[in-house]
């Protein structure tokens, strides 16, 4: 009776670690073939510093077997190329650090060349990188109350765990493909939030590939990394040169269409059931003003509109089209005392060909 408990445990375990070594070769191909810094971390020489340290922490993430369920099953001549890397992309890190901080380029001495056979300076500034980054993720890591609501919260259909892990992002716009590093806000079994500095729209389709916890999983739980597409649900306002984007998964497959036109926006079944509103919205159809606003809240265009449904905080209107970019909306309504800033919590086409908008208010609510 033990032994067929223990199959499958031990097939799982075989499968993860022969995905985690697939993953590794190619990081650790990356690291040892680097002739500079900026390779070994994947980075161009003109990242951020935010961009640096995600690149980092998303290295470290893998060159720690224990973080990707793997541990004490790695061949010795494994565990050494992984020591070797962590030197390596300690170093870079903190030469390319410095350098982007000081706000200074590339120097043939310290920021393109590679230290060869003798320890420098920056590895002993960080021999102590790796456990600074594991006691980060402790301290991220969500409590046991925390998945409980995250596994079996009613109310909300995607509940979300405050989670920071660093993910890759790719995307298309209509000229070329693009891609950055970023970190989660939050986590969900349906979806993230997070921050991504390049402008996107509601109904992109773009590519994450992350360390996502298991338990969150839909597809690829023996892997190392979660790769899933997901759609552009709800975009933030900007702060600073980043915008908050929360998104919904797809599954490991896009949906059809998508690698003929993968910048294209897309349409899936909505989730905001009329269920989950605070604010219940009624059918109800009213005149209003729509001044579409850049993020310096500086008008970029004009239309009249007419609503589909109502509440307090939130309208859903219908318009003939949109500016292809904007970050506000003020709505002013020509039958009653009511004018609000707005954002855009989803923008879709129907099928009339009408552009649909729904809208939160975040000034005023209107008169019901």
């Amino acid at each position: 009776m033990s032994s067929t408990n223990e199959a499958p445990k031990v097939g799982a375990a075989n499968s993860m670690l022969a995905h985690y070594l697939v993953e590794i070769e190619k990081l650790l191909t990356r690291v040892e073939r680097a002739t500079n810094h900026y390779q070994v971390l994947s980075v161009g020489e003109m990242s951020t510093g935010e961009e640096i340290r995600l690149a980092h922490q998303w290295a470290m993430t893998l060159l720690n077997p224990g973080h990707c369920g793997i541990a004490g099953a790695l061949p010795a001549e494994t565990d050494a190329r992984i020591r070797r890397a962590i030197e390596k992309t300690n170093i870079a890190v903190a030469a390319v650090m410095r350098k982007a901080n000081s706000g200074g380029g590339p120097t043939a001495t310290e920021s393109t060349k590679l230290p060869v056979g003798e320890k420098t300076p920056e590895s002993n500034a960080t021999a102590g990188a790796s456990n600074t980054l594991n006691n980060t993720q402790s301290a991220n890591a969500p409590s046991c109350e925390d998945w409980n609501r995250a596994m079996n919260d009613n109310r909300r259909r995607v509940p979300r765990i405050k989670l920071a892990i660093p993910a890759r992002v790719t995307g298309y716009n209509s000229k070329a493909k693009w891609n950055e590093m970023t970190q989660t806000i939050d986590v969900s079994r349906l979806g993230v939030a997070l921050k991504i500095q390049t402008r996107v729209r509601h109904g992109l389709v773009i590519h994450l590939s992350m360390p996502f916890p298991v338990k969150l999983r839909n597809h690829g739980h023996a892997d190392s990394t979660y790769n899933v597409y997901a759609i552009v649900r709800q975009i933030e306002p900007a702060r600073g040169s980043s915008r908050i984007v929360r998104l919904e998964f797809l599954g490991k497959e896009p949906p059809r269409g998508y690698f003929d036109k993968p910048w294209a926006s897309f349409r899936t079944t909505n989730r905001s059931g009329a269920k989950r509103r605070r604010e219940p919205r009624v059918n109800r159809t009213e005149p209003v003003r729509i001044e579409y606003l850049n993020e310096s809240l500086v008008c970029i265009e004009k239309s009249t509109a007419m609503t589909v449904d109502l509440s307090r905080t939130g309208a859903r209107v219908r318009l003939k089209s949109t500016p292809p970019e904007f970050d506000f909306v003020r709505i002013t309504s020509l039958n009653h005392a009511f004018e609000s800033l707005a954002i855009a919590r989803n923008r879709y086409t129907g099928d009339d060909g009408f552009e649909c908008l729904s809208l939160r208010f975040i000034e005023n609510a209107w008169p019901i």
